[in-house]
């Protein structure tokens, strides 16, 4: 659901979130200092481009995922 200080709120099927925008493959390589590190396939869209979706009107402060 996307709701609040936006100009298309709605509630979305997954589907309708992900088909407009371009998926993207990243590896992430963490490193603590620690001494321990992990190396963290991802797959999806960038945050800006579901803001650019959801359109905020200028009076949003904020994003809040759940």
């Amino acid at each position: 659901t996307v709701d609040g200080e936006c100009r298309n709120p709605a509630t979305y099927d997954f589907d309708d979130l992900v088909k407009p925008h371009a998926l993207e493959e990243r590896v992430y390589r963490h490193r603590c200092v620690e001494t321990w590190s992990m190396i963290v396939p991802w797959s999806g869209f960038p945050m800006k481009s579901l803001v650019e979706f959801c359109k905020p009107t200028g009076s949003a402060k904020y994003v809040v995922m759940k």
